[in-house]
């Protein structure tokens, strides 16, 4: 089955913060894609990782609606999010150089 990846950095300070990132997301299971759903919540990394199952390209309406949703979902938790696809290159383009 083709899944979707969305990478987000959130702000949480313990591991109750990480609960209740992946908590929230949980709850909205259903209208995210079901029980396919994966949700990893990284305390070390500080980062949020949500797959759902559909090949979504990149920058379509699809894509942007439901990272717009998964990024919505997890700032409702009150923690500071940032979404990382925006941080990405664009296909086909590299990234800068550090």
């Amino acid at each position: 089955m083709e899944t979707t990846t969305f990478e987000y950095g959130v702000d949480m300070a313990c591991g109750g913060c990480s609960g209740a990132v992946t908590k929230a997301l949980n709850s909205k299971k259903a209208e995210l894609g079901g029980e396919s759903v994966k949700i990893d919540a990284s305390l070390e990394a500080q980062k949020v990782t949500v797959t759902v199952p559909g090949a979504l390209a990149p920058g379509s309406e699809a894509f942007n609606a439901k990272n717009k949703e998964i990024f919505e979902i997890i700032s409702k938790t009150g923690k500071k999010t940032r979404d990382l696809q925006a941080e990405k290159p664009a296909a086909g383009q590299e990234a800068p150089a550090a």
